[in-house]
């Protein structure tokens, strides 16, 4: 069952994201006319999360900074940038290289105990995209408090190894900093989940 959201409220929503990531030095740059490219409704399901969540691609705010600026205890002290960053690629290689919005998000809670192929598949199916390192981040970033609720498995990306093997790319916490790990495409684990969502507003 969905419901709809209008644009004021989106809009406002926006604002407080922008500001968020502003305040944390997150982000300083232009989100252009985002605030007009936002319809006057936008359908949120009953699973949802979040509204909208904005992001900032890694052709804006490259990965290592992005992750190295994630605060999760109030502090981003001795962050260890994953050496494997470059090697992200993604399953959807059209999504915007300028700031975009995600609507109708869900935090992974909907998907724990999936694995990365069938959660894909399925959400593929339901008209829904599985998210990338970019979308977890970013939820990481305006809402870091939603990994100490299950890890974050980024099903919508991929990193393929020296040698040969594609794995998915996960993000789990350790004495209160955040961590990226390698898995399999076909683990399944109850303590892991992945972000989905339903449509890109650019």
């Amino acid at each position: 069952m969905s419901n709809y959201r209008p644009k004021s409220v989106l809009v406002t929503i926006l604002d407080t994201q922008v500001k968020r990531l502003r305040s944390a030095g997150l982000f300083t740059g232009d989100i252009g006319d985002l605030r007009e490219r936002i319809p006057k409704f936008v359908s949120v399901s009953s699973g949802s999360n979040h509204e909208i969540l904005l992001i900032i691609p890694f052709a804006v705010v490259p990965f290592a900074a992005q992750f190295a600026m994630i605060k999760l205890d109030g502090s981003n002290k001795d962050v260890e940038v994953p050496p494997f960053g470059e090697l992200i690629s993604d399953l959807c290689p059209e999504l915007p290289k300028k700031p975009y919005l995600i609507t109708d998000v869900n935090d992974g809670s909907s998907t724990l105990k999936a694995n990365a192929e069938d959660c894909e598949r399925n959400m593929k199916a339901l008209g829904r995209s599985v998210g990338t390192v970019n979308h977890s981040l970013a939820l990481l970033e305006l809402h870091p408090e939603s990994i100490y609720r299950h890890n974050l498995q980024c099903a919508g990306s991929r990193v393929r190894e020296g040698d040969g093997r594609v794995r998915v790319p996960g993000l789990f916490t350790f004495a209160d900093r955040l961590k990226m790990m390698l898995g399999e495409t076909d683990e399944e684990d109850p303590h892991w989940g992945m972000l989905t969502y339903k449509s890109v507003i650019a």
